[in-house]
């Protein structure tokens, strides 16, 4: 849902080589079927402009309840980020 909300894909912990080759091809080895890419998976929110929440707000109570689980958003570059667990020696309550 947050990846759908900010644009950018989230990273998992360990990628295969061969979308890490992928990806810093530019998509190349995918679009020409040597290797698959990864299919995103949507959450199913779908944005409306009723005005009872905006996109800001969603995004800033998303971030207030990870940060309340001890996750950690970390963004790489201008599409990619990655989710840490912290640890509950490093958590503050």
């Amino acid at each position: 849902m947050y990846s759908e909300l900010i644009g950018r894909t989230q990273l998992p912990n360990t990628t295969p080589i061969s979308q890490q080759f992928d990806e810093f091809f530019g998509g190349y080895l995918s679009r020409w079927h040597l290797v698959k890419s990864r299919l995103p998976i949507r959450s199913g929110i779908e944005y409306h402009r009723d005005g009872l929440f905006s996109v800001a707000e969603v995004k800033a109570h998303l971030e207030a309840m990870f940060a309340a689980n001890g996750i950690v958003l970390v963004s790489l570059g201008k599409e990619h980020f990655r989710v840490v667990q912290l640890t509950r020696g490093i958590r503050n309550t």
